[in-house]
């Protein structure tokens, strides 16, 4: 337990062997976004809003690199005017244990993030009543920190996301219709 505190919040040598930086780095974070979440064969892009509630743990290498990973679950909201030959793309949307590197240089971050796994689940049905989904998530998100007193730091970010497999009612469609979210947008992390 002791050792776990040490590394958490360094004191003396341990300090000044790492720079006053403990090894082990957490933050929560929120982020609001601007973007467009399309499906192959849209005829229209609709423009969509996020938010985001997620954490971000990991450990920091030789005082300045970052390898971790991320959880994050974001409601999506549609500004675009709907389009029923599209349907509307509200809903929420889990990704978890993405992996992260970034480097830290002067307080500020860079971090680039791995979506390998996640969902998107839409709010509303489809016309014939069924609930629609997305799965098998793959892309990335880049986020840019600045310091800003030593737990609060404002972040700006650029995130773009594939989910290959839909779902209605739970069960994978035969012909799935690949859906991407693209988004930027700033947020705040607190944290270490």
């Amino acid at each position: 337990m002791v050792l776990f505190g040490v590394l958490l919040f360094p004191t003396n040598s341990f300090a000044d062997r790492y720079g006053g930086h403990s090894i082990l780095w957490f933050n929560a974070h929120t982020f609001v976004g601007y973007g467009n979440a399309k499906a192959t064969g849209d005829r229209t892009v609709p423009t969509v809003g996020t938010t985001t509630l997620g954490a971000e743990i990991g450990f920091r290498i030789a005082r300045k690199f970052l390898i971790g990973a991320s959880a994050d679950y974001r409601f999506v909201t549609q500004f675009s005017a709907y389009d029923p030959l599209v349907g509307n793309r509200r809903g929420s949307n889990t990704t978890l244990g993405s992996p992260i590197l970034g480097w830290e240089f002067n307080g500020m971050a860079l971090k680039a993030m791995l979506h390998i796994s996640g969902n998107y689940k839409i709010q509303n049905t489809t016309q014939s009543g069924q609930s629609l989904s997305y799965s098998k998530a793959s892309g990335f998100r880049i986020e840019f920190t600045l310091p800003w007193g030593t737990w609060l730091k404002p972040t700006a970010f650029y995130e773009s996301v594939s989910y290959s497999n839909q779902m209605l009612d739970g069960v994978a469609t035969g012909n799935p219709v690949p859906l991407a979210l693209n988004q930027y947008g700033i947020g705040v992390l607190l944290g270490l």
